[in-house]
């Protein structure tokens, strides 16, 4: 099951912690495209042993009960590199948004500023 919220990032934890809180003894995984997205979120889960904050690169091989995507927004793909390389990094990018969405077992939260199907 895949569960969509377009929120910002004082919406996402709150909605986050509602799903850590519900989900007793669960492994969570809070996964992000970029490192710097995930500081407030390793900050607000540090205490909890269930939940493991990560980018997506570091969650490949990593299985989790729920998982939680944050920071989707319409732009992360925007590339500026040079126009040789653009189809290369876009694989790269659609190659790890595949890796997210494979590491749920049970629940998949998609948290950001728009929908994943508006992104891919």
């Amino acid at each position: 099951e895949v569960l969509e919220y377009q929120s910002d990032l004082n919406q996402s934890i709150v909605k986050l912690k509602e799903i850590v809180s519900s989900c007793n003894d669960k492994s969570i995984g809070i996964l992000s495209f970029d490192s710097k997205d995930l500081d407030v979120y390793k900050n607000e889960f540090k205490d909890n042993q269930f939940v493991r904050v990560l980018t997506i690169a570091e969650a490949q091989g990593v299985e989790f009960d729920i998982v939680c995507i944050v920071g989707i927004n319409k732009d992360m793909f925007l590339l500026n590199i040079p126009a040789e390389f653009v189809d290369e990094r876009k694989k790269i990018y659609k190659d790890k948004m595949y890796i997210a969405l494979t590491r749920a077992i049970l629940e998949m939260h998609v948290f950001g500023e728009c929908s994943l199907k508006e992104v891919l």
